[in-house]
């Protein structure tokens, strides 16, 4: 394995002190983060530059616990196995664990399932910014509330944020109507407040009470009484039916004999 041609790879595409989350700018992202092990010491480097046939590189202080002092490395004293790192494309990042999982092809590879998984979620927004969505019923938005709660390893109350993400998935950032989104949510949380069913401090954050499982028990309690109504009445009106058709049939041969 030519590990120069890694190298100058990396040096290439190497990632900045700082790699910022914000989508607009990692969906431009095609760049390497590499640390680098000594094979003989197990000492620990993180990859700046490469030139003159010389890596240079910071060594890990394990008093201060960062890279700090820059050294420069020999290339032939390190293998494939000496280097691992992420690698940041377009949105997306794999990490590798040496040379052998970032080869030519299984670059391209991951570059193509990227980019379809890109283009398939651009679709996604697209078509979810061309519908219209609305809470279809009250109570799932005191549920989303407590299974957030009652998921979370902590007795913190939910943020706003995650509730509309539970309710409308994540691509309500992207819908051209996502103010009114809020405003509709803010309305039902305000309700839910003003009923005993939540509390807040900040009208930010919304923490459930013991009143919002026995409201939501009577109203499944309801609706399971609702369908099990509809039920019924189908069944009658089933049964109605074929009751009116045998009597039709049973008049129709009779007038046939």
């Amino acid at each position: 394995m030519n590990i120069r041609s890694y190298l100058e790879r990396f040096e290439k595409q190497k990632s900045p002190n700082r790699i910022s989350l914000n989508f607009e700018n990692a969906i431009k992202y095609n760049m390497y983060s590499v640390y680098i092990t000594a094979p003989d010491t197990g000492e620990q480097f993180l990859f700046e530059d490469y030139q003159n046939d010389t890596i240079l590189a910071k060594k890990w202080s394990e008093e201060e616990e960062v890279f700090k002092d820059m050294v420069q490395l020999n290339p032939d004293d390190y293998t494939a196995d000496s280097f691992s790192g992420i690698y940041y494309y377009k949105a997306h990042e794999a990490a590798f664990s040496n040379l052998r999982d970032i080869t030519f092809l299984k670059v391209s590879w991951y570059q193509i399932k990227v980019n379809l998984d890109n283009w398939r979620k651009a679709r996604q927004k697209h078509q979810y910014r061309m519908e219209s969505h609305n809470v279809k019923q009250q109570m799932d938005v005191l549920k989303a509330v407590v299974d957030l709660y009652m998921q979370a390893n902590s007795d913190d109350p939910i943020h706003f944020v995650s509730i509309m993400t539970k309710l409308h998935s994540s691509l309500w950032f992207y819908h051209d109507n996502r103010n009114q989104m809020k405003k509709e949510v803010e309305l039902y949380l305000s309700a839910f407040v003003s009923n005993g069913n939540l509390s807040t401090t900040d009208r930010s954050t919304y923490k459930p009470t013991g009143t919002a499982i026995l409201t939501l028990q009577n109203s499944f309690t309801e609706q399971r009484k609702y369908y099990e109504t509809k039920y019924i009445q189908w069944g009658m009106l089933t049964t109605a039916i074929f009751s009116f058709i045998a009597a039709a049939m049973s008049a129709y041969g009779t007038l046939h004999h």
